[in-house]
């Protein structure tokens, strides 16, 4: 079959260019079929019967210098129509806005639906009545069936970029189904651009097409814009779909369940979760602000509920980790002595600042006095009257302290009470058995 083909200048101008629009393309598997898309052996018998452009909004047909430098310019009828067709291009790209809606080009059958495809990623096929296959590319969704019957002009799905760098649709048209025996499918898209149009914008500020798009939102459309409803499919409304769009993600029951933003990093979510506190989101992390409701910024809320507690001025208020057993406030102060905390308590590490473990420092704070070089340095305790040195040496002896006297037991080592021990001191004698010798 005879094709119009770009000269080797061109192709180079052409592929040079396509950046600045955000389609790239480099080789026949980048933009091509499946293997299961070989021809059908069915042979045309009659033209093509195309009546309908396959985006029902304003569009951009082919990519150009002058109305893609940057974003693609669109118009209905198209006022800057040209073909990128040729080389290894097998087709002709159609730019409009994200998920404006895709329709049959003619009445027939739908032979391939929903099949994802590296190459084209999310694709449609429709076969009219002659034999010609008319190959939809990189759709965000589908919403026919293989072998399902549709008129020309009835909603097949809604353009997307999956499977390429940038929202655009890529239309072929091939003989008896098979992608490479296709031809220049500009003329085609020229003759029908003006059906896209639907006679032009209403006394509501859309066009058809934008209002067809808006219902499948169970919405009217007011000013180019959807004012509510969800879409049947994924249950998100216009907007959401769009914004989640541009995270690189999908939107299923009002939320983006994937994709970061290229400029900062983060998902959908985190960057919404981060402006609840007046914060932005870098890499994941939110990097600032407070909550109003609790005064805590989203990092403290964070580790907070890891603890299965809330967070209130900046401070955990209770819950424990399922890990260690331990609360926030535990874990947090075992830290500040280089130990982890397990059961309430923290199992080693000592202060930089007194040289005591968090133990030494927890029972000398018991009788009003800090420890310095694992020494309780003053202070008694409130129950007993008893300083923390009297006490522990008290019970070294078997005895408990009261009034800063042992009050019972004996030393293991010598059979003698404190006082006893006490009194043979004085005298200069040791004690034994009870007695001084």
């Amino acid at each position: 079959m005879d094709r119009t083909k770009l000269g080797a200048a061109a192709v180079s101008t052409f592929l040079l260019l396509l950046p600045a629009c955000g389609v790239s393309v480099v080789s026949p598997a980048d933009d091509g079929p499946m293997p299961d898309e070989a021809s059908t052996g069915q042979k045309v018998n009659c033209g093509p019967q195309m009546s309908r452009f396959p985006v029902n909004a304003e569009h951009n047909i082919g990519y150009d210098a002058a109305s893609c430098g940057g974003s693609c310019a669109t118009s209905c009828p198209d006022q800057n129509a040209n073909s990128d067709y040729g080389g290894v291009h097998h087709g002709v790209d159609v730019f409009a806005f994200y998920r404006a809606p895709i329709v049959a080009v003619a009445a027939g059958t739908i032979t391939r639906a929903g099949v994802p495809s590296s190459t084209s990623g999310l694709r449609v096929t429709l076969a009219d009545g002659c034999g010609w296959w008319y190959y939809y590319g990189h759709l965000d969704e589908a919403v026919v069936s293989e072998g399902q019957h549709v008129e020309a002009g009835q909603l097949i799905g809604f353009m997307g970029s999956s499977g390429a760098p940038s929202v655009h649709l890529h239309f072929n048209v091939s003989a008896d189904g098979d992608y490479y025996n296709d031809i220049d499918p500009f003329g085609l898209l020229n003759a029908t651009s003006a059906t896209a149009c639907g006679g032009g914008v209403g006394s509501d500020g859309c066009t058809d097409g934008q209002r067809q798009a808006c219902g499948t939102y169970g919405s009217a459309c007011v000013d180019n814009q959807c004012n509510g409803g969800t879409s049947s499919g994924p249950g998100c409304t216009q907007g959401e779909l769009a914004a989640c769009g541009t995270y690189g993600s999908n939107c299923v029951d009002h939320q983006c369940n994937g994709g970061t933003s290229p400029g900062t990093g983060c998902t959908w979510r985190e960057a919404h979760d981060c402006g609840a506190y007046g914060s932005n989101c870098v890499d994941h992390q939110c990097n600032g602000g407070t909550s109003p409701g609790t005064g805590c910024t989203w990092r403290e809320t964070h580790d907070c509920a890891a603890y299965g507690s809330n967070c209130v001025d900046h401070q955990c208020n209770g819950g424990t980790s399922p890990g260690t057993g331990c609360t926030w406030r535990e874990t947090h102060d075992c830290a500040t002595y280089g130990s982890n905390c397990v059961d309430h308590r923290c199992n080693g590490g000592t202060s930089p600042g007194t040289g005591c473990t968090w133990r030494e420092t927890h029972d000398c704070a018991a009788y009003g006095s800090n420890c310095v070089d694992h020494q309780c340095n003053g202070g008694t305790a409130p129950g007993s009257g008893c300083t923390w040195r009297e006490t522990y040496d008290c019970k070294a002896k078997g005895a408990g302290c009261v009034d800063h006297a042992c009050s019972g037991g004996t030393a293991p080592g010598t059979g003698c009470t404190f006082r006893q021990t006490l009194d043979c001191s004085k005298a200069g004698k040791a004690c034994a058995m009870g007695a001084c010798t």
